[in-house]
């Protein structure tokens, strides 16, 4: 009896997980797209090698994701959230380097064209929730908007 009353409360529980604790073990770019039109606008393509892309706004802001480690343009195991600003403001470097050596979320970098960028990664081995996911996006969100103020601005 003992068993039986362990197996049906283990049971009840594993029906009464919610969705949003579903593990994703890759980068499902649907989920992806979902997750991120809490945020903002979004429209779901693919790169030139055919993996899917992801061009959205956050509070205005444009971004991309891109999905790295597919396997033939699905099951991507890594996204990287970009942005970039056309040209640099004064002292941009010893900007980028101060945001660098401050802060844990988002890396900040001058790129070839003069450009400011901001990136911010995420691997989804051994698996991430949505919930996971969706606090990927609000960090992002803050990412953007502090850059911008400390930064761009």
């Amino acid at each position: 009896m003992q068993q039986f009353t362990a197996f049906t409360l283990a049971g009840a529980l594993a029906l009464a997980t919610p969705a949003a604790a579903q593990v994703l073990d890759h980068a499902d770019p649907e989920i992806v797209a979902d997750v991120a039109r809490g945020y903002g606008s979004v429209e779901l393509s693919t790169d030139s090698v055919g993996d899917p892309l992801i061009s959205g706004r956050i509070d205005g802001r444009r971004y991309v994701i891109w999905f790295y480690g597919c396997t033939d343009n699905a099951n991507c195991k890594t996204l990287l959230m970009s942005a970039y600003w056309d040209g640099a403001p004064p002292n941009a470097l010893q900007r980028v380097n101060d945001w660098n050596s401050n802060k844990l979320f988002g890396r900040a970098f001058v790129d070839s064209d003069g450009d400011l960028s901001l990136d911010q990664a995420l691997t989804l081995e051994g698996g991430v929730t949505r919930a996971n996911l969706d606090d990927w996006f609000d960090w992002w969100r803050l990412v953007l908007r502090e850059f911008e103020d400390e930064v761009v601005n």
